[in-house]
């Protein structure tokens, strides 16, 4: 028996965060979209709790990138002090590569 534990099922998660840490590391997470016992996903809580999650390292990233989990399309991406910043389609990091 393997005292690891299992990763979390993707499937109900619309977002993901990518975080790029100025130590060289890189965190991913991903969104709750539910609400207590709701068993309706709303997109715009998991897209709040991301963004505070991201805001609580604050000053310890180089860039912060929010995809939407189907599809890795990029739709937000933030600086080091949680500021926007413009997406350009030719800066899209592909994340099937890393």
């Amino acid at each position: 028996m393997s005292n690891q534990l299992k990763p979390k099922s993707t499937i109900d998660r619309l977002y993901k965060l990518v975080v790029y840490f100025l130590d060289g590391n890189t965190g991913r997470f991903y969104s709750n979209d539910r609400k207590g016992r709701n068993k309706v996903l709303d997109p715009t809580i998991g897209l709040i709790r991301l963004r505070r999650l991201m805001s609580s390292y604050k000053n310890k990233y180089s860039v912060a990138l929010i995809y939407k989990t189907e599809g890795d399309e990029l739709i937000e991406k933030y600086d080091s002090f949680c500021q926007p910043m413009p997406i350009k389609k030719e800066e899209v990091p592909n994340e099937a590569e890393s």
